[in-house]
C-alpha cells in the first residue's frame, strides 16, 4: 500500500515489485509563484543590432588631438594683489648714546662700567688677603667715581690712569701667586681607575682624602691626580716625561700595572714600563712610591707570582718606596667593591689611603732629592 515507507520496506524485506511507486495524491500542475508579480521571460532591454559589425571608414579624415599637458609657468595675475600692514614709527631720543666732541668723550656709562670692573678686581684682591692691593684698588675706585661725577674726561688720561694703577698690581699678584705655587711641593698621583675615582663622586677618592689629610697635618704639599681610567704601564711610560715637565713633582706615586695583569700582558713589558717611569721620575729629582698589585689565582701560579714579585724587585733595584699590595684589606671583602667586582667603593677609599700613608709619610719629611740635571750643570760650571 502507499502507506509504507522506503526505509521500512528495506527492513521488512519487501520486493521492489511490491513497492507501490504510484503517488496517492494528485500531482500538482504547477508551482505556486513566490511573488505576486508576473514573471517576464523577456530581458529588461534589448541591444540593436543583434550582431556587431565593424567596417573601415568610408572617407579619410584627420583628427586634431589636443597637445599633451606640459609644465606651466606662473604669470602675473591680471588682478592686482594688495596687502595692508599696519605700521607705527616712533622717533625719539635714545636712552644711551655717545656724543663725540673733538677729543672729548661723554664717559658717564663707560665710567659706570669701569666701576663694575674695579669692584670685581677689588673683591679679588681682598679675597686674596692682599692689604696693599686692596688699598690700591680702593684708590682706583675713588678715581673712577670722580670721573663718573665729572662726566667728561680725556680718553688718553683715563687709560694712563688705569694702566698705572691696575697693571703693576696685577703683575705683582701674578708674581706672588706663581712664587707661592712654585714653593709648594707637588705630590703627583700617577695611576689608573683605582686612583681616578672611577664610579665615584668627584672628590671622594683616596687622592682627595690624601689632600685633606695633608692639610689636617699641616703638611705643605699640593696633590695633583694625573690618573686615567684604563691606563696601562705602556700608556703611563709614554706620557711620563710630559707629566713631569708640566707638574714638576717632588713625589711621584706610581699606581699602575693592574690593567696589564688583567689583560695578561707580557711580564717583561710591564717590568720595563714601570722601570721607565721610576727612572724618569728620579732623574727629574722626585722621590718615587710604587704601589704594588696582585692578581687572582685563576691567572696561573707562574704568572701571578711573577707579577707580584716584579714590584718588590723594581723597588729594591731603584731604591723606591714600596706599598706591597695597594688593595690590602679590600681585595678579600666583596662588599667593598662596586657591581663590576673590580673597582672599590667609596667606603674602601679610606683603607686605600691607610695603605699608602705609612710608606708616604717618610717621603714627606725627607729632604728633597737633588736634581741630577742641576747637579751635572753645577759640576761642569765649577770646572
Amino acid at each position: 500500500s502507499g502507506s509504507i515507507t522506503f526505509s521500512s520496506a528495506l527492513r521488512c524485506g519487501i520486493n521492489w515489485n511490491d513497492w507501490n511507486t504510484k503517488p496517492a495524491r494528485r500531482p500538482r500542475s504547477a508551482a505556486r509563484p513566490s511573488s505576486s508579480r508576473a514573471y517576464k521571460l523577456s530581458p529588461p532591454r534589448c541591444t540593436l543590432p543583434d550582431d556587431g559589425v565593424s567596417r573601415p571608414a568610408n572617407n579619410e579624415s584627420s583628427v586634431d588631438l589636443p597637445e599633451p599637458e606640459l609644465p606651466t609657468t606662473a604669470t602675473v595675475s591680471p588682478d592686482a594683489m594688495d596687502k595692508s600692514i599696519s605700521c607705527k614709527m616712533v622717533s625719539g631720543v635714545a636712552p644711551l648714546g655717545t656724543d663725540l666732541v673733538s677729543d672729548l668723550t661723554v664717559m658717564t656709562d663707560g665710567a659706570a662700567a669701569l666701576m663694575d670692573v674695579t669692584l670685581l678686581v677689588t673683591a679679588a684682591a681682598a679675597e686674596a688677603g692682599r692689604s696693599e692691593g686692596f688699598t690700591r684698588m680702593k684708590a682706583l675706585m675713588a678715581a673712577v667715581r670722580s670721573i663718573a661725577r665729572t662726566g667728561i674726561v680725556r680718553a688718553g688720561a683715563l687709560l694712563v690712569c688705569l694702566c698705572a694703577l691696575v697693571l703693576p698690581q696685577t703683575a705683582a699678584l701674578a708674581t706672588q701667586a706663581s712664587a707661592a705655587a712654585a714653593a709648594t711641593p707637588v705630590i703627583l698621583i700617577y695611576g689608573d681607575s683605582l686612583s681616578a675615582e672611577y664610579g665615584l663622586a668627584r672628590g671622594a677618592g683616596w687622592a682627595a682624602l690624601l689632600d685633606a689629610r695633608l692639610k689636617e697635618k699641616r703638611l705643605a704639599f699640593t696633590v695633583t691626580n694625573a690618573s686615567i681610567s684604563g691606563e696601562t704601564t705602556s700608556g703611563g711610560a709614554a706620557r711620563i716625561d710630559a707629566a713631569l715637565k708640566q707638574h714638576k713633582p717632588a713625589i711621584v706615586i706610581v699606581e699602575l700595572g693592574g690593567n696589564d695583569g688583567l689583560r695578561g700582558l707580557a711580564l717583561d713589558a710591564t717590568r720595563a714600563n714601570l722601570a721607565r717611569m721610576i727612572t724618569a721620575s728620579q732623574k727629574s729629582g722626585a722621590r718615587v712610591l710604587l704601589a704594588g698589585m696582585q692578581l687572582p689565582p685563576n691567572y696561573g701560579r707562574s704568572y701571578t707570582d711573577g707579577f707580584r714579585n716584579a714590584y718588590g724587585e723594581l723597588a729594591k733595584q731603584h731604591k723606591a718606596a714600596l706599598v706591597p699590595f695597594f688593595l690590602e684589606g679590600v681585595a678579600d671583602n666583596r662588599a667593598l667593591f662596586q657591581a663590576d667586582g673590580i673597582h672599590p667603593t667609596q667606603a674602601a677609599q679610606a683603607r686605600l689611603l691607610d695603605n699608602v700613608w705609612p710608606v708616604l709619610l717618610p717621603l714627606l719629611t725627607a729632604k728633597p732629592a737633588a736634581n741630577p740635571a742641576m747637579k751635572s750643570k753645577t759640576t761642569s760650571t765649577a770646572r
